[in-house]
């Protein structure tokens, strides 16, 4: 049984077995949503086997979704825009009222310990140390992050649309 129903995890970056194979993990704790792009590249044997697991975890577990993004034609150079996009459309399939974004290259354990910390102040933003610059305003770290579903939806959206040439560079479905 689940223990945290009202969060869901979102695994952003590219396909990792580090993080797949922390999805059963997870799901003890949350739902999960894997958040990736197929990039040029994509289709080597270990990224082949990678895919698979993920869609045998989707398979044997109904909490588990997962968004694929096709990798836009004309990339933006600023590759954090990838990232952004990434998540947020992750983000867009979450239907609880916390999202916790963890990267793909990562794995965290026990998860739970980090959900239980954040729900004693479910109004504030948590989020790792890593890189983070107390000096630099609004500069957090994006290894592990949780908060309100609507707060990082509303604040990605915002930013995509101010920061980002979208327009041109990704599907017509928009943001």
């Amino acid at each position: 049984v689940m223990t945290n129903p009202n969060v869901t995890i979102v695994i952003q970056g590219p396909l990792n077995m580090k993080s797949i194979s922390a999805i059963p993990e997870y799901l003890k704790v949350a739902n999960v949503v894997v958040s990736h792009y197929l990039a040029p590249g994509y289709h080597t044997h270990e990224d082949a086997g990678t895919r698979l697991e993920l869609q045998k975890i989707m398979v044997e577990n109904l909490g588990c979704s997962e968004v694929t993004l096709t990798f836009p034609p004309h990339p933006n150079p600023d590759y954090r825009i990838h990232q952004l996009l990434t998540t947020y459309k992750g983000m867009c399939n979450v239907n609880t009222e916390f999202v916790m974004k963890l990267r793909s290259d990562e794995y965290y354990t026990p998860i739970k310990k980090f959900i239980d910390e954040f729900l004693k102040n479910p109004e504030t933003l948590l989020c790792s140390n890593i890189f983070w610059k107390p000096n630099m305003p609004y500069h957090i770290s994006d290894h592990i992050m949780i908060g309100r579903t609507n707060f990082f939806r509303s604040g990605l959206k915002s930013y995509l649309e101010r920061e980002a040439n979208l327009k041109n560079n990704f599907e017509p479905d928009g943001l």
